[in-house]
């Protein structure tokens, strides 16, 4: 079923407006866990020397913190973050949805948001248009969890597959419909994408994820 852009884009708008300051605090807070909080460090250019052992040593200390925080924190406030857009569809979410996987089945979260990335990975490292595809085929992980937290991680993820299929082209589409929207906000220094464009995308997104539920149901 082919489903209306224009008509899904309307009903983001008008959620997203009707709860503008924490739809741009949540899609902020997004933007944030998506780019990573951690720069490269090189300390090869020290005074003293290259020190290979030593670089070798605290990068992988880096490595091994950040992959522990991205696992445990920044996967599961990325559910939260899915959920409050979810939940705005229908009325006002609170800024304290961001912390639901941490009040519900916090562990199940964890493994299926890791075997979701690793899978996607594994896919890319194939090749890259089945990393796309498989991608589009995850894109409903963190809603289905947020609706079934004591779904097995393997179910939630067979879940979001059948319910893609058929919808990867469109939700790629989607994704494509954007592209102005992201150079408007390259151009503005990302003020565009602060204030409008992010949040509109997340919530356009949540609306997407409700409509193939729907259509998936009938």
């Amino acid at each position: 079923m082919t489903i209306d852009r224009i008509e899904l884009k309307n009903k983001a708008k008008a959620a997203f407006k009707g709860n503008y300051a924490n739809c741009v605090i949540v899609a902020f807070i997004m933007m944030i866990l998506f780019a990573g909080f951690v720069s490269n460090v090189n300390t090869s250019n020290s005074p003293n020397g290259p020190l290979p052992n030593v670089n070798l040593h605290i990068e992988f200390g880096i490595f091994s913190i950040v992959t522990l925080v991205s696992i445990f924190i920044i996967n599961p406030l990325k559910v939260g973050g899915f959920v409050f857009f979810y939940k705005n569809n229908h009325e006002k979410a609170k800024l304290s949805e961001l912390l639901t996987s941490f009040k519900g089945n916090y562990a199940n979260s964890v493994v299926a948001m890791l075997l979701t990335n690793i899978f996607t990975v594994l896919w890319t490292l194939l090749f890259i248009i089945p990393g796309i595809v498989k991608h589009y085929s995850y894109m409903c992980v963190p809603y289905i969890l947020a609706e079934n937290p004591d779904l097995q991680a393997m179910e939630v993820i067979s879940k979001s597959k059948e319910m893609m299929d058929g919808y990867k082209g469109q939700a790629f589409l989607l994704d494509l419909s954007f592209i102005g929207w992201m150079i408007l906000s390259v151009l503005t220094c990302g003020i565009v994408g602060l204030f409008y464009a992010h949040p509109y995308i997340y919530q356009t997104k949540a609306e997407f994820y409700e409509t193939i539920k729907i259509n998936t149901e009938c």
